[in-house]
């Protein structure tokens, strides 16, 4: 599969959103538990969490992708 400099922008610029809108998440859902924090809150409190790390780990790789040059 070949990817090209816009490819890897569009891929980019896909991941920043989801990682804005994870991130929104969280802190929505850490701003409720000060009235409430029951186990499935926490449990998907900590899937986002881990989903954050995700997003900012592939970003990471196609930045490397990026400076590499095409694939």
């Amino acid at each position: 599969m070949l990817l090209n400099n816009a490819d890897l922008e569009n891929i980019c610029e896909a991941l920043h959103q989801m990682e804005f809108r994870c991130a929104r998440n969280i802190h929505l859902m850490e701003d409720s538990f000060l009235s409430a924090a029951d186990q499935d809150s926490k449990i998907e409190l900590a899937v986002l969490r881990e989903q954050l790390q995700q997003y900012h780990a592939t970003m990471e790789k196609i930045q490397l992708l990026r400076e590499t040059g095409p694939v």
